[in-house]
């Protein structure tokens, strides 16, 4: 689940940019979040991402969401201007074979068990031999009630 994504970050902005997240995570207390149906958003040709829908805490979720993409403003990372839409990428640049509508069909509801929300993490994000790699870089534990 992406809250922000920050493309190129130099040296001197991660240490602003962990400045930022120990602050929001030291205020966040853990909230849980469930797994709702499957869905897409649509590129002009195709699929751009497959996703997950989430439900639950969506009200700290969302506020946390805001405090990141504000906060890190000042670090040069400007604020994104399409509403937050949360949900978790399964893929991107998919290619399907039959209708996505008949795959949701037969996968019927989803059934994941909710998760507790307690950290985030700053990902790095690259390409190695065509694929997509994430490495976690930084994880900021919310205070615990």
């Amino acid at each position: 689940m992406t809250l922000k994504f920050l493309a190129e970050v130099s040296e001197d902005q991660l240490a602003s940019i962990d400045a930022v997240m120990i602050s929001l995570a030291q205020q966040q207390t853990p909230f849980r979040l469930e797994f709702t149906g499957l869905g897409q958003f649509r590129g002009r040709d195709s699929i751009r991402v497959v996703w997950i829908g989430l439900a639950g805490d969506l009200e700290p979720l969302g506020q946390l969401q805001g405090q990141i993409e504000q906060g890190l403003v000042p670090v040069g990372f400007a604020a994104e201007s399409r509403p937050y839409s949360p949900h978790v990428t399964l893929g991107q640049d998919v290619v399907f074979t039959q209708d996505f509508r008949e795959i949701g069909h037969m996968l019927g509801p989803i059934a994941i068990t909710p998760v507790s929300i307690d950290h985030l993490t700053l990902f790095k994000s690259e390409q190695v031999e065509g694929r997509r790699v994430y490495t976690p870089i930084r994880r900021y534990a919310f205070h615990s009630s």
